[in-house]
């Protein structure tokens, strides 16, 4: 009689991501998975298509809550400002979380067009936070140019030669 596992996604999911942040995406195996969740090998498949599809669900999970923390800060903060700070350090953080991850996949898997596509759908959802934050703070000019905006947040997380110092600037500018 085959063994009745108490398992969900939820769990494998944590699992995974405890590697994923440890070890590292390279060093992250379904065998290990399976392991640390005391199943069969074969039996992750029956949750997940992959390796590659587990962490797109870790990632995206975990940007979804993100994404769901720069609504809230659109709807509540008193001014453009802190709101858009509020969006950047929140991106950072995800940022730093994961950098490991992106760079590793860039090297391992990762197509540039692949990269490129998320990047613009990273920055399109930036970019609708922007639009509410600016609407809902009297910005309606930032509102407009709300994707070059998103796009700065993203420069700033991924040039090291810029900060938030520098974003702090270029807003003080916008808000004008």
């Amino acid at each position: 009689m085959p063994k009745i596992l108490d398992l969900s996604k939820d769990k494998i999911m944590q699992a995974a991501a405890k590697i994923l942040k440890d070890d590292g995406y390279a060093k992250l195996s379904v065998r290990k998975v399976a392991e640390k969740c005391g199943m069969a090998t074969g039996t992750f498949y029956l949750y997940f298509e992959s390796k590659d599809y587990l962490v797109a669900q870790i990632i995206a999970t975990d940007w979804a809550s993100t994404y769901a923390k720069m609504h809230d800060a659109a709807k509540t903060a008193v001014s453009f400002e802190k709101g858009f700070l509020t969006f950047f350090r929140l991106t950072e953080e995800f940022s730093d979380r994961y950098r490991h991850v992106f760079k590793e996949y860039s090297e391992f898997v990762g197509s540039h067009e692949t990269l490129l596509s998320r990047h613009s759908v990273l920055r399109a959802q930036i970019a609708a936070c922007t639009r509410e934050l600016a609407l809902n703070t009297g910005q309606e000019h930032i509102a407009i140019a709300a994707d070059m905006t998103a796009e700065s947040l993203l420069a700033v997380i991924n040039q090291p030669d810029l900060n938030e110092k520098s974003l702090t600037d270029f807003i003080k500018i916008l808000t004008k």
